[in-house]
């Protein structure tokens, strides 16, 4: 039973642990659950075994069916056998038992357990401790761009956002960095949503064009789980990511950028669509930030980068 809730815990979209870092909370919970389930298990040898050892200290032999043995209750320092004896109540400091005492084995003591479960969690700790000092981005080129035009109303792109779209093409299939060509390795585009598609339609021409998936898997709220993505998986690759205007900002700061610095208030403007955001890794993972002018449709002229 508490096996079961802490893997529903560990794996519920709604839970707690997606609500505050989901990678992090839901291994803990998945360990919790096996460790429940370890409690459960070795519960059942123990009182297997204590069973084994009430009919051994009695002078009895043990039934030759285990279920029969299992059906011994252990409830605090008292102990029944129902098939054997009607209901008999027998203390632990039982003379009888005195006599002949079988010592349980290693594992099934508490404080064996105790440590067993110490050890888990400890090993847990360490591994996590390195996942977040390893898993940095090294020599690696994250691009952060805006979704393309959109209508009044509706959740596609605009006519002016499919010209976007479609020059983008052209735009990321020579696009340089100190002169060297960079080479798009993976797309990556917000969720689609009941009230826009305009993100994976910005990307779709690119795609098609350099026979990339586009990854979307990832919502606005979840900014930092798309980062550890990128961080565990892209080392030495570019990641064009293409993001609503709204959430850019939480998505700066998930990669380690300071939106202020790179934008006007720390937010991207509502009226500019044509602005790339590069952020590149060294070989020790320090990052570095601008913002350009994609200059590609007429009004990108009109708002420069601050």
């Amino acid at each position: 039973m508490i096996s079961r809730y802490f893997t529903r815990l560990a794996f519920s979209k709604s839970s707690f642990a997606n609500a505050t870092h989901p990678s992090f909370f839901r291994a803990v919970f998945a360990v919790m659950a096996v460790l429940a389930r370890i409690e459960r298990i070795t519960s059942c040898a123990r009182r297997t075994s204590i069973a084994q050892w009430i009919f051994s200290a009695t002078g009895n032999e043990p039934p030759s069916d285990r279920t029969q043995t299992q059906k011994v209750r252990v409830t605090g320092y008292l102990l029944w056998d129902d098939e054997r004896n009607g209901k008999r109540r027998c203390g632990f400091n039982d003379p009888l038992l005195q006599q002949k005492r079988v010592p349980l084995p290693w594992w099934c003591i508490n404080k064996s357990r105790s440590l067993i479960t110490a050890v888990i969690f400890l090993v847990l700790a360490v591994d996590y401790g390195q996942a977040k000092t390893t898993s940095q981005l090294k020599n690696a080129t994250v691009l952060i761009i805006r979704h393309a035009e959109k209508p009044e109303s509706g959740k596609h792109l605009s006519p002016a956002g499919v010209r976007r779209a479609q020059a983008y093409v052209g735009f990321f299939n020579s696009f340089t960095l100190n002169s060297h060509l960079v080479k798009v390795d993976h797309l990556f585009a917000a969720k689609k949503s009941k009230n826009s598609d305009r993100p994976s339609e910005t990307l779709l021409p690119l795609s098609n064009a350099l026979h990339l998936k586009i990854h979307s898997t990832f919502d606005l709220s979840e900014s930092q789980e798309l980062a550890d993505k990128v961080r565990r998986s892209y080392s030495g690759e570019t990641v064009l990511i293409c993001w609503h205007h709204g959430a850019i900002p939480d998505l700066l700061r998930a990669f380690g950028a300071k939106p202020k610095a790179l934008l006007p208030g720390g937010e991207w403007p509502d009226d500019v669509f044509g602005w790339l955001i590069v952020l590149r890794y060294d070989q020790n993972g320090k990052a570095s930030a601008n913002v350009s002018n994609e200059r590609i449709n007429p009004d990108d002229a009109k708002h420069p980068p601050d």
